[in-house]
């Protein structure tokens, strides 16, 4: 499991205290429900998949020092667009077979 920010904003647009809140925020939350620290960070948002702007590398810098390896994500599955899971998940995945 890792941490994925409290909020889900564009970090580009974040101060470093507050990327420092977000993360140690989750990072909190996660340590206390599960007994675990988590050690991977993954920004939200597909555009930081190939940070090419101080901007959008300087919450990953931050994610480092906390002790976090950052995560990336090539392909959008678009999963967040549909609300019903019955559409996300096809439904071969549903059913086992024995």
């Amino acid at each position: 499991m890792g941490n994925h920010s409290w909020s889900h904003p564009d970090f580009a647009g974040l101060s470093a205290a507050a990327v420092r809140m977000e993360l140690t925020a989750t990072g909190r939350v996660i340590e206390a429900v599960t007994g675990h620290r988590p050690l991977l960070f993954r920004p939200p948002y597909i555009g930081d998949a190939h940070p090419a702007t101080e901007d959008r590398l300087h919450p990953m810098v931050i994610a480092n020092e906390l002790g976090y390896r950052v995560a990336s994500l090539e392909i959008d599955t678009k999963d967040w667009f549909e609300t019903d899971a019955q559409k996300i998940v096809p439904t071969r995945c549903q059913h086992s077979s024995a």
